[in-house]
């Protein structure tokens, strides 16, 4: 018998038997006049039937009425069915096991199996997607899964102290990869129209083709310094460059936030594993701020890392009941990873895509509109270099570290701090 594993993010559902992945298709849906096209298909045309689109159908699992209802397309629930439906209708298989966001509540994860019911899928069980993230590596005892859809970053604690079990979960912020491919397209765009005045965004066609090549193209140029966009449109071609420094700030934003989520979960002293879902290989220099977090293990994942581990473990998955179990718990024991070093010393401060040295002196203002704000009169703190360490010394109220506000004295400062100053958040980082 086949083992089949669908894991369940709308920003690429992946399809797998036995082991092998063998399809992905992202959460969207455009109603054409009465035709529905779901899945690869919608999202190839969303910018070309751009009256009717639906994206988060998976985000928001429900059967509450949906604004621009019809009489067959109702609420989320029923776009949910139409994608599984056609996943269903291009792969046969037996039974199989969804590896579900722990976002999803009882509720979800009900109504969820009705439709896959009524989607003509026979499923095995429920499992909570880190545990497939974290069951085949070596971890220490705390870990976290790092994941992205289309309209969330989350994060979920796994613990791994003789079994491997979920330990919670949020989400650090309510922004995902929709976003991120329209803010990558707008910058693109606006490249396009200074070097030679075409816009692709002028024309539906363009827009689509556009639109269609940014998850690939962010994804192979991730750590490039300078990316060459090319839009070929069958009669003509065009192209242009733009920075890697661009790019990132379109997700600068969303790092701090991401940093300052895993240090406050980490446990005091003690080593932390963090698996990174293949999904963040767009966001340039992601890597670079993780790295920078004391004590911290990261392994990043493959695209095919949660169908690979299902298929292994499959004896702990599949169940012989008639009643679908929710496993939020493995029953196996985890290797522990060899010790890390973690000797980077803080030089800059990162304040949305522009680092600020702080081997000189700097008088802390605020950090707001992306750039940071320095005075004598109005500063709440100075950061500064002594004996190569950083400091930070609180002259007013108004600056938290690390979440946590501070009112006077002096702090040492390591890669990967995050300082809210006024409300605005800078990232302590090491020159590499």
């Amino acid at each position: 018998m086949s083992t089949a594993i669908l894991e369940l993010n709308d920003a690429a559902m992946h399809l797998g038997i036995d082991g092998a992945l063998v399809q992905t298709s992202v959460g969207y849906a455009v109603l054409d006049q009465q035709k529905l096209l779901i899945g690869n298909l919608a999202h190839r045309n969303a910018k070309l039937l751009p009256r009717w689109t639906n994206n988060r159908f998976w985000n928001h699992l429900s059967t509450d009425n949906i604004s621009n209802a019809t009489t067959e397309i109702r609420h989320n629930a029923d776009l949910a069915f139409a994608h599984l439906e056609d996943l269903a209708r291009e792969t046969s298989v037996d039974s199989i096991v969804l590896a579900v966001p722990a976002f999803y509540d009882k509720s979800q994860l009900g109504l969820l199996l009705g439709i896959c019911k009524e989607a003509g899928l026979r499923v095995t069980s429920l499992v909570d997607m880190a545990l497939l993230a974290v069951a085949s590596q070596p971890s220490h005892p705390n870990a976290l899964f790092l994941d992205v859809g289309l309209h969330r970053i989350t994060l979920t604690s796994v613990r791994t102290d003789g079994a491997i079990r979920q330990a919670g979960y949020q989400t650090v912020v309510e922004t995902g990869l929709a976003t991120f491919w329209d803010r990558w397209a707008s910058l693109i765009a606006e490249q396009f129209i200074q070097s030679s005045r075409f816009d692709p965004m002028h024309e539906a066609a363009s827009e689509q083709k556009l639109f269609d090549q940014i998850p690939a193209f962010m994804a192979n140029n991730a750590e490039s310094k300078i990316l060459t966009f090319e839009l070929d449109l069958g009669n003509v071609k065009h192209s242009t460059t733009l920075s890697k420094d661009q790019l990132l700030g379109a997700t600068a934003s969303a790092y701090p936030a991401i940093v300052q989520n895993i240090r406050q979960l980490a446990p005091v002293g003690e080593p932390l594993s963090l698996f990174v879902s293949n999904r963040f290989s767009y966001f340039p220099d992601l890597a670079a701020s993780l790295a920078l977090i004391p004590n911290l293990d990261i392994s990043y994942l493959d695209q095919d890392h949660m169908i690979q581990a299902g298929h292994q473990l499959w004896d702990k998955l599949g169940t012989a009941s008639e009643n679908v179990s929710h496993i939020t718990t493995l029953a196996v024991t985890s290797t522990r990873p060899s010790a890390g070093t973690h000797a980077a010393r803080a030089s800059h401060l990162l304040v949305g895509k522009n680092a600020y040295s702080i081997r000189k002196s700097r008088m802390l203002v605020s950090a707001r509109n992306g750039e940071l704000q320095e005075g004598s009169d109005a500063a709440v703190a100075i950061i500064s270099l002594e004996a190569n360490e950083a400091q930070l010394r609180i002259l007013s109220s108004g600056v938290k570290l690390n979440g946590a506000a501070i009112d006077s004295g002096v702090h040492a400062l390591s890669p990967g701090d995050v300082l809210d100053i006024q409300g605005d958040s800078a990232l302590v980082i090491a020159e590499r």
